[in-house]
């Protein structure tokens, strides 16, 4: 963040503003005038008026970069979620942002910021010719004697270390014209570590990775044995694991701690820096085996609850208190002592209460995986009665769970081939078998931890007949449908990929079909890295002078990819040599993807590329006007050219025609999707209440689908609903749901084409949700069912009914005798407000028909309520909940002003349920997923902290 600040301030007259987001406890527009800009002028009371006023100008001409520094740091449960409507205010319409966040909050909440550009930082490479191993930069560092590691027993929580790297301040360049920009430039150049001399703002991002100091060689020394192990054959895993910085931080330290010798699992790798831990905080904080085993078990078993709570990230104090401070008081101590739980922020909503996060996700799956013996935790099937069995398998939070627990070297094998039998054999009730594909995947990864499965083979044989797209046993013609390939292709890497080469092989021999030899070349680029047998069979086609030239185009294109040194530079001259004799679209990909997919590309590589791409890329824009091959070379050619090159601005014109292109068919899109819905009679989409109108829209396509016997309208509607759910990013059930029962009882041939639809669903259900909906009929018309369960309680609910809604809300309580015991819910349905300012009288009598006294006094204003309300919780034993809600659910239209501005000025717990903004009372929307787990979920934590 701080190098693109200085970018900024160096090229360019904008006002790069740099904010950590932790220090932010306020909305942003107010903490920018209020705070920021205030500090900035570095006044104690307010910012000039003067600095207000040109920075409001600034705003507004769009000269500003908004740098949010750390979403994750924020301290509340969904930073991202908060930040985002705040971030569409009209204020930062002409605004460029950019937002940090460690990569766990992204995946959990991400979908607020889906319109954003969302880029990752690069894990460490391991070098190749003259660039950096920046692996071995990193061990060297840390072995070599001028700059040793941590002293033993430092105080304070465990340390999230980085490479070290020398740093040096860069000088503030000239101010522009001593305006506020001038001096908030002045004011606002930082030390920051210094990049290598780069080219262009890519060459600087990049250079970041990279630290400029040159590393001694690795000698006989503990580096260096830790180096070459990371080469050994079998340990690919663990090698590419290290790539991650923190992850390397914790082998070098293991390394040092005497565990000199590489595991063979994820899981026993955690195994060792769990132990590695505890023995580098020994001198500070002591702990003894048994100690240590207890606190093990109990940070197993809050991970394990909080998993299956859905706190993955951030975990409230109330939960904390609930599950790990109350029942252990001395285990929780120690756990932030050592750092295995870290106070990271204070909630939102009570400043007084802290939010906590394991030391990294990573180690709250490892803890959890710990805790679990029983293969049937993660998948206990009965068909025919999916709701009373277990299928946390296919819930994306119990995967990597399921993983390390696979790689345990504690859990007998038996467990382990039981769990991949269930998962190879998995009868899930449906013709299209979309849960079992799911299953098979799932077995595919976990024998990449455990590699001795009996099934392993048989997995990876089918895994490669799926991604080439051939012997498809339930369709007429001889292909799979697109999404178990794509699906196939993806978890081939994931899977053994020795073995897969052993299989890959056979099927180079030119008696193949030429599709399945090419299908075959390319995976070989793909999972054969390191791997002698796949560098020597690709090699031998590059060298054999009679093969296919697109064979030979493939083939150098994987070569390129799964070696280094010479074996790279000569597929590259390849694919180079064939592109000089006849311009042909596969060499001109083939070189792309080189540029797109390789790390490590050595300068006399680099200085050829350039030199082939500049000399063809008119060529190729005119002759070879295939969208988009023109555009992957012109990509490909801007990230590697330095900008002063002659055909750099060609390039861009190239890349800025495709990107129009893009947006003009993405534009298309949206507009024929508009017009098949006007042309079906569905009405106008507007911007509000978005998803209850698409659940509207698709109950309306379901009707087509089931009533209309004209084929194209039957076509356009399920063209509709591919659009619909395809192109665009929903996590509401009910959605799904939607599609599942309009599409369930269609024939087998409109099954077959809206596979992808349905695959789609089955990714984002549960299968016991996914089973109802499409062996049951619905009990409602717009279904809700909840994606988690709340804290302590299994749902049995499978839909939301709204006429029910507070008897499936006392349901759930009641299930908890300690909480139920505890609480008087109170539901209030304003369905039939006759006044809906000054609803007081009905609110009075339906809390009187729920077992509230009744009151001396006249109730008929909200005064009056108030007033009894107060009465109730001075009186009552008991916390009283108060909910409103509107028993036509979606379809109503929300609260009065009125009412929620006086309703605001009540003490205790209220909330809504509705769509109005109600900034001084909780709010539920009636559309949202898992509505009643929120619900109940806000009760607990009402009674923990109370």
């Amino acid at each position: 963040m701080l190098k693109i600040c200085d970018r900024i301030l160096a090229e360019t007259e904008y006002l790069p503003v740099w904010i950590s987001l932790a220090e932010v406890k306020k909305p942003l527009c107010k903490y920018l005038i209020e705070d920021w800009l205030r500090i900035a002028a570095g006044k104690l009371d307010a910012a000039p008026a003067e600095w207000v006023k040109e920075f409001n100008e600034l705003l507004s001409e769009g000269k500003i970069w908004l740098l949010l520094d750390g979403a994750d740091e924020m301290g509340i449960a969904d930073s991202l979620g908060t930040l985002s409507p705040q971030l569409r205010e009209r204020v930062f319409d002409k605004v460029r942002i950019v937002i940090s966040c460690r990569l766990n909050i992204w995946e959990a909440t991400g979908n607020s910021l889906s319109d954003f550009d969302t880029y990752k930082m690069l894990d460490f490479s391991y070098g190749d010719g003259d660039n950096c191993d920046q692996v071995k930069l990193f061990i060297d560092q840390w072995f070599t004697p001028l700059n040793p590691p941590l002293a033993r027993g430092e105080t304070g929580p465990i340390p999230n270390l980085l490479p070290r790297v020398e740093t040096t301040s860069i000088p503030a360049p000239p101010l522009t014209k001593g305006g506020l920009g001038g001096v908030l430039r002045a004011k606002e150049t930082t030390p920051i570590p210094a990049p290598p001399l780069g080219k262009g703002l890519g060459a600087d991002l990049r250079a970041k990775e990279t630290t400029s100091i040159s590393a001694p060689p690795l000698g006989k020394g503990l580096g260096g044995d830790l180096r070459a192990a990371l080469d050994e054959p079998g340990k690919e895993r663990i090698k590419d694991l290290a790539r991650n910085p923190l992850r390397l931080f914790l082998l070098c330290l293991t390394w040092e701690f005497g565990q000199q010798k590489l595991p063979d699992t994820k899981a026993e790798l955690y195994e060792v820096f769990v132990a590695a831990l505890y023995d580098f905080k020994k001198q500070a904080f002591p702990t003894t085996a048994a100690q240590r085993r207890d606190l093990n078990a109990a940070l197993g078993r809050f991970a394990l609850t909080a998993i299956e709570a859905g706190y993955k990230s951030i975990l409230p104090d109330w939960f904390v208190s609930q599950h790990l401070a109350k029942p252990h008081p001395e285990l929780f101590e120690k756990a932030i002592e050592l750092g295995w739980l870290n106070r990271v922020g204070v909630d939102a909503k009570n400043p007084l209460k802290s939010v906590y996060a394991f030391y990294h996700p990573s180690f709250q799956e490892y803890f959890a995986a710990c805790e679990i013996e029983d293969w049937h935790f993660f998948l206990n099937h009965v068909p025919q009665n999916p709701q009373q069995r277990i299928y946390r398998i296919f819930e994306r939070q119990w995967k990597e769970v399921m993983l390390l627990w696979m790689g345990r070297k504690d859990v007998v094998e038996r467990e382990k081939e039981a769990l991949i039998d269930g998962l190879v054999k998995f009868n899930d009730g449906f013709k299209g078998e979309f849960y079992w594909y799911r299953a098979y995947f799932l077995a595919a990864a976990a024998i990449t931890e455990f590699k001795n499965s009996k099934f392993a083979d048989e997995i990876v044989q089918q895994i490669i007949k799926w991604s080439f797209g051939c012997f498809y046993k339930n369709l007429k013609d001889s292909q799979f449908h697109s999404s178990i390939i794509e699906e196939a292709r993806a978890a081939l890497p994931k899977a053994d990929y020795h073995k897969a080469v052993k299989f890959l092989l056979p099927l180079l021999d030119r008696s193949k079909y030429p599709h399945i030899r090419h299908e075959a070349i390319k995976t070989l680029g793909v999972i054969g890295t390191g791997n002698c047998d796949a560098i020597q069979a690709l090699n031998s086609i590059i060298d054999d002078p009679s093969e296919n030239i697109c064979c030979v185009e493939i083939a150098s294109c994987s070569l390129g990819k799964i070696t280094t040194g010479n074996l790279r530079l000569k597929a590259i001259k390849k694919i180079i040599d064939l592109m000089n004799i006849d311009l042909h679209e596969t060499a001109v990909r083939s070189l792309s993807q080189l540029v797109f997919e390789s790390l490590d590309i050595t300068c006399e590589s680099r200085d050829l590329i350039i030199e082939n791409m500049a000399k063809h890329i008119e060529k190729i824009d005119i002759q070879l006007y295939y969208f988009p091959t023109n555009w992957l070379i012109a990509k490909a050619f801007l990230k590697i050219a330095p900008t002063h090159h002659p055909q750099y601005q060609y390039a861009t014109d190239i890349e800025k025609r495709s990107d129009a292109r893009i947006k003009q068919i993405q534009d298309s899109g949206i507009d024929m999707l508009l017009n098949d819905i006007n042309i079906l009679g569905l009405g106008d989409i507007t911007a509000q209440n978005l998803e209850t109108q698409i659940i509207e829209i698709i109950s309306n396509l379901n009707l087509i689908l089931h009533t209309n016997q004209d084929d194209e309208m039957q076509e356009i509607a399920c063209n509709c609903l591919e659009s619909i759910l395809l192109g665009q990013k929903f996590s509401n059930q009910a959605i799904f749901l939607a599609v599942i029962q309009g599409l369930k009882d269609c024939s087998d041939h409109r099954i077959r084409e809206n596979y992808q639809v349905i695959w789609h669903c089955a990714q984002n259900l549960p299968y016991p949700t996914f089973y109802d909906a499409w062996h049951h009929p619905p009990t409602t018309p717009h279904p809700e069912v909840p994606d988690t369960t709340a804290v302590g309680f299994t749902s049995t609910t499978s839909t939301l009914n709204w006429q029910t809604f507070p008897q499936d809300i006392a349901r759930e309580i009641n299930n908890q005798a300690e909480l139920s015991n505890q609480i008087q819910l109170l539901c209030i349905d304003c369905k039939n407000f006759i006044n809906p300012d000054n609803p007081a009288a009905k609110v009075y009598t339906q809390m009187l028909k729920q077992g509230c006294p009744k009151s001396d006094d006249a109730t008929k204003t909200m005064a009056d309520l108030q007033t009894y309300w107060d009465l109730l919780l001075m009186d009552s034993e008991k916390s009283l909940i108060l909910v409103f809600y509107n028993s036509r659910g979606e379809e109503a239209t929300g609260f009065s002003e009125t009412f929620l501005k006086d309703l605001s000025k009540f003490d205790g717990n209220i909330a809504i349920v509705g769509e109005n903004n109600a900034d001084s009372l909780t709010a539920f929307s009636p559309s949202q997923s898992d509505l009643i787990g929120a619900i109940v979920r806000w009760i607990c934590q009402i009674v923990w902290e109370s």
